[in-house]
């Protein structure tokens, strides 16, 4: 039992960082690049998901 929440651990750990290097590599070279137009995109972007989803609960997402 402690052996797999170690290794659990040890996976989210290591995810949270290829997404830390990924938005600090990628995106932020992306959106840092042309201020206004990047702005701009990134409106567009976030204005096309769906708004609900970013204030419900990990139990209201699995049912939707």
């Amino acid at each position: 039992m402690k052996k797999s929440i170690l290794f659990l651990s040890i996976i989210c750990a290591s995810g949270l960082t290829i997404v830390s290097i990924y938005n600090t590599v990628v995106d932020a070279k992306s959106w840092g690049s042309d201020i206004p137009a990047s702005f701009k995109r990134r409106e567009i972007t976030f204005s096309m998901l769906i708004q609900g989803v970013f204030t419900r609960s990990p139990v209201q997402l699995i049912s939707f």
